[in-house]
């Protein structure tokens, strides 16, 4: 959206929210670099959403190529395939957008609201930190592999739906299962989640469903996984001897 107005951006974000949409806000107000109350971040903090990304700060908001700092990050983050990997929203380099130069007040604000920034650090120009306006632990990353996983998991059951046409039996039960373990599987490869715990399916025996639900012809059933997640700061302890 070329909008930097606060109030098109919380239409925006608030629209966003109830739909199967993402949508990244970029704003160059003082207000939200200077933490003051009320600004667009705090807005979009308050009202937890998670569809959105926390505004992106950048000073140069419009007319050139390098206004468009949202434009860029959008490229990126939603640029990667996510059947093969998960991505991440901080440590992008954006081609074309120039970082911005804040002091710690500054950035501690800009974060404190769940928002992001592009700034250089130790010599590299790159966006942090990924926030959603719900901040940790829904960086934009978190809600990307959910979307994945619901979206292809869905297509997952109703290609085996049509294929099988599978009676109320545990045996059909127990496949269906067996279809969400794959795509949780794929998920682990994928990156989105973690190898190191264990992804469980939950599924009934057909004789504890009730009987209202086999007469809708409804089955429910569970899934778990743990996020792989990513590593965003690192706390290193030097220890030297003499």
């Amino acid at each position: 959206m070329s909008s930097r107005v606060q109030a098109d951006i919380e239409d925006v974000a608030e629209w966003t929210e109830a739909r199967f949409h993402r949508f990244v806000p970029q704003s160059a107000d003082a207000t939200f670099l200077n933490g003051t109350a009320g600004n667009v971040a705090k807005v979009l903090q308050a009202a937890t959403y998670k569809r959105s990304a926390g505004p992106l700060y950048h000073a140069v908001s419009s007319s050139s190529t390098n206004g468009y700092a949202d434009a860029a990050w959008s490229s990126q983050g939603w640029g990667f395939d996510l059947d093969t990997r998960s991505d991440n929203w901080m440590f992008q380099q954006l081609a074309g957008i120039t970082g911005d130069t804040l002091n710690s007040t500054q950035a501690a604000a800009i974060w404190g609201a769940n928002g992001n920034l592009y700034s250089n650090v130790g010599g590299a120009t790159i966006t942090m930190k990924g926030f959603t306006p719900t901040g940790a632990p829904y960086f934009m990353d978190i809600q990307s592999s959910i979307d994945w996983f619901e979206k292809r998991v869905q297509e997952d059951l109703l290609t085996y739906m049509i294929a099988n046409r599978p009676a109320f039996t545990n045996s059909a039960i127990q496949d269906i299962g067996g279809v969400v373990k794959n795509r949780l599987e794929i998920g682990v490869t994928a990156g989105h989640f973690s190898p190191d715990f264990p992804r469980t399916v939950t599924v009934p025996d057909v004789a504890d469903v009730s009987t209202a639900d086999k007469q809708a012809r409804t089955l429910t059933l569970s899934c778990s996984a743990v996020f792989a997640g990513k590593i965003h700061l690192l706390n290193l302890t030097l220890y030297v001897e003499f």
